[in-house]
């Protein structure tokens, strides 16, 4: 996908959530895996300035359940597979599913926004409205639903620029789950805000597999959890052209220091651990 193409499918999406009665303000839950329909869904809410929640799914019924209730959500965009984790959730103005058949209460993805219009003027927003809500894990108690403002949005560019080190020369891939905030952050809103391609990719995890998709694709910069990093390092890449894969980096579960050094040794590039506290990018980036 191009820019021009994210550009105008996301106005379609944007005209397909006004059209039927969404609005600034409103919440709107996207619960996509790692397929382009999640950026053009996030995107087409921020234009709209709806609110959308991105979330895991790995989600229940009971989890989706809570979340559309306690947001009031007006909106959700799914897939066919997970529709039915929505049929006793509150009565939405739009129901739309990527591999619907379009007919009962859901809409096709595709079909839906291929009947809309390419154009659309976004929504002015102030720097303190509502843009985007994420759910905490409610390790303690119920998830707590964080809304955060449009400023906040504007702000994660600058973990492009001063910690993923991205120009729009690079491909970054990372591999959060969509209803992360890590997501947002290395995915969506702080690579592409700096014109770097993104490499998107819904599969199961295969070790091997995740340095060809390197190879292949000449990832420069690439970013994943300790946990799939520790498992990397067992690999032997030798015939894997990596050269350009210039950095990575981790966030989260710290990665071990001897993680760390066998990552090194065996791509030639350092792993930048991040600290493991989410709220402290907004500590650093302020």
């Amino acid at each position: 996908f191009t820019f021009a193409d994210i550009r105008r499918l996301s106005n379609r999406f944007a005209n397909l959530l006004r059209a039927n009665g969404v609005a600034k303000g409103d919440r709107v839950v996207v619960m996509l895996p790692r397929i382009p329909e999640w950026q053009i869904a996030m995107i087409g809410c921020l234009k709209l300035g709806a609110v959308p929640i991105p979330c895991i799914t790995m989600l229940t019924e009971k989890d989706i359940a809570y979340r559309v209730t306690h947001s009031g959500a007006v909106a959700v965009v799914t897939t066919a597979t997970d529709a039915a984790k929505f049929d006793n959730a509150a009565a939405f103005r739009l129901r739309c599913a990527v591999g619907a058949e379009n007919d009962g209460d859901w809409l096709d993805f595709d079909a839906a926004i291929d009947a809309q219009p390419d154009d659309f003027d976004p929504v002015p927003m102030g720097i303190e409205d509502p843009a985007i809500m994420y759910y905490t894990s409610g390790s303690t108690g119920d998830p707590k639903g964080v809304t955060h403002a449009a400023r906040s949005l504007f702000a994660w560019r600058v973990s492009a620029w001063h910690w993923l080190d991205l120009d729009e020369s690079d491909v970054m891939w990372c591999t959060a789950d969509t209803g992360w905030s890590k997501a947002g952050t290395s995915v969506l809103f702080g690579p592409w805000s700096v014109g770097a391609t993104v490499l998107f990719y819904d599969g199961p995890f295969d070790p091997r597999g995740r340095f060809d998709l390197l190879a292949k694709y000449g990832v420069t910069v690439f970013c994943a959890a300790a946990t799939e990093l520790r498992r990397l390092v067992l690999e032997d890449v030798s015939g894997v052209d990596l050269s350009a894969l210039r950095q990575t980096v981790s966030a989260g579960e710290t990665v071990n220091p001897d993680v760390i050094d066998r990552w090194t040794a065996l791509t030639g590039t350092p792993l930048l651990d991040g600290y493991g506290l989410t709220e402290i990018l907004m500590v650093i980036l302020n």
